[in-house]
């Protein structure tokens, strides 16, 4: 903070932390840092839109991208949710769900048949990589390796939200954990360490409307020195010993985990703890009873 506080501008470590995570991520061909993970969700969109001319794109029911009008659709659905997307809350404007169509999570022949009914309206498929935001469900088998081609197919960009999943399953984020690289990425949360910092990583193509001013991202605090040097030394603490210290939190994330199912068990509580040991959930399912669930992200 001593060497000033805004530049409004690039800074030497802007650029060490860009590196850093060129060198972790694997779509990370071009980055840009914003505040938080809401902004790098819609900078996400607007870049899809912006590279293939199309205005829809697909997210998946239960899924979080933050709370803008335009992807908060489908957030916490009831159990048939029907055709059109629902607004996850009072306020949000009707207008911005016409461009939203929401499925199942999971289900790749879904993806499928709307692809082939509507692929050249297409812009983006977004997605956790992890359903971190309901129920800590992991992908199948293939699902992301199957959305990878399926994009590839219609010419759609895939967006990997990794908010929650990046810098805790691995150091190169979901996509390096499963290895599927998506075209355009978000990163937050655990990169500042408490600190307001998002990226948006992505491919060349991609983010050539940002380079080109095609495409605008704004914002007076993005890039801030106090937490580029935030999420700078997070990336450092990270790396060292050859990422022991995501090692140990997923030990421990796991150790909390089975340790709460176990208690749950032995007390005769109907509870459901799942997910991988960096963020998991617990819940307590039940007919007839309101479902609890609570998001677990170890190190939060």
């Amino acid at each position: 903070m001593a060497k000033g506080q805004l530049y409004a501008g690039q800074h030497e470590e802007e650029v060490l932390l860009a590196e850093a995570m060129q060198r972790l991520i694997p779509c990370a061909e071009k980055l840009r840092f914003t505040s938080s993970g809401s902004e790098a969700a819609q900078a996400c969109i607007r870049l899809a839109r912006a590279v293939t001319g199309r205005q829809r794109f697909i997210k998946f029911d239960g899924h979080y991208h933050g709370w803008l009008d335009s992807v908060a659709w489908n957030v916490a659905p009831p159990g048939n949710a029907g055709d059109a997307p629902i607004p996850w809350c009072g306020g949000i404007a009707v207008s911005a769900g016409a461009d939203v169509i929401s499925l199942p999570w999971n289900d790749l022949d879904a993806v499928r048949r709307v692809m082939v009914a509507h692929g050249n309206t297409i812009a983006a498929i977004i997605t956790e990589p992890v359903m971190c935001n309901q129920g800590c469900i992991e992908p199948l088998p293939g699902f992301l390796e199957g959305l990878r081609a399926i994009c590839d197919a219609h010419g759609s960009a895939l967006i990997l939200d990794e908010i929650i999943t990046g810098f805790r399953l691995n150091l190169g984020g979901a996509q390096r954990h499963y290895g599927v690289t998506p075209d355009l990425a978000l990163f937050g949360k655990a990169l500042g360490s408490g600190f307001p910092l998002a990226a948006i990583a992505g491919r060349a193509r991609w983010m050539a409307p940002l380079e080109e001013g095609r495409a605008y991202h704004a914002g007076n605090m993005n890039g801030n020195n106090g937490c580029i040097a935030a999420g700078l030394a997070t990336v450092e603490i990270l790396e060292r010993e050859d990422g022991q210290a995501l090692r140990r939190i997923a030990r421990l994330g796991a150790t909390l985990r089975d340790g709460l199912a176990h208690l749950g068990k032995g007390h005769g509580h109907e509870l459901r703890v799942q997910g991988p040991g960096p963020m998991f959930h617990r819940g307590c399912p039940g007919p007839g009873r309101a479902t609890e669930c609570r998001h677990v992200a170890a190190g939060e």
